[in-house]
């Protein structure tokens, strides 16, 4: 049984001096990669690139029917849309929370809410957006994301086997300039 334990104990500290820096390599990738839209939104959010004076929140009905560059030329202030596809009020909400915390607080808040978007708070659409940003820790704070578990959290690597191709994509971006031209290499579930 010793024997064993000392095998168990070299084995896992051998796959995470490999894996950690590993997933750091993939999501950095990742974030840099077209494997899903909202990579460039987020890494601009948490780079704190936006700093907006205005701006639009909602589900899809915000970032596909409001332009940001109208709401600029009309009062003469910077705009954003932080509209989100297919997710609900307490996402939206969870990404302004975000937002603020790596950006100036807006002066304006446009928010574009539908009945529906008031009675589900699980993310369970369009997950693949969030799986670089994991480490971060506001995922794990906000709750509601049937699509994970601990396992996604806590064991290396593990977060990426929910899509084909995802961990690919981030190891070949990581090592290439990024370039918005680029064909995507995988599509959100």
């Amino acid at each position: 049984m010793k024997k064993f334990t000392i095998n168990l104990l070299i084995f896992i500290g051998i796959y995470l001096a490999v894996a950690l820096p590993l997933q750091r390599v993939v999501d950095a990738g990742l974030k840099k990669s077209d494997f899903s839209k909202e990579y460039k939104e987020w890494d601009d959010i948490t780079k704190s690139r936006i700093n907006a004076d205005i701006l639009i929140q909602g589900s899809s009905k915000a970032r596909l029917q409001i332009s940001p560059a109208e709401f600029e030329q009309a009062f003469n202030k910077p705009t954003y849309n932080l509209g989100m596809d297919g997710q609900h009020f307490r996402v939206q909400k969870w990404r302004f929370d975000v937002y603020l915390k790596y950006n100036k607080k807006p002066k304006y808040i446009i928010q574009v809410i539908a009945l529906h978007e008031l009675l589900n708070g699980d993310i369970d659409y369009n997950y693949t957006q969030f799986i670089p940003y994991l480490n971060e820790g506001f995922i794990q704070r906000f709750g509601g994301h049937g699509f994970l578990n601990y396992l996604d959290f806590y064991v290396p690597l593990y977060k990426y086997c929910h899509q084909t191709g995802m961990m690919e994509a981030g190891l070949s971006n990581f090592f290439r300039k990024h370039d918005n031209r680029r064909i995507v290499l995988g599509a959100d579930p």
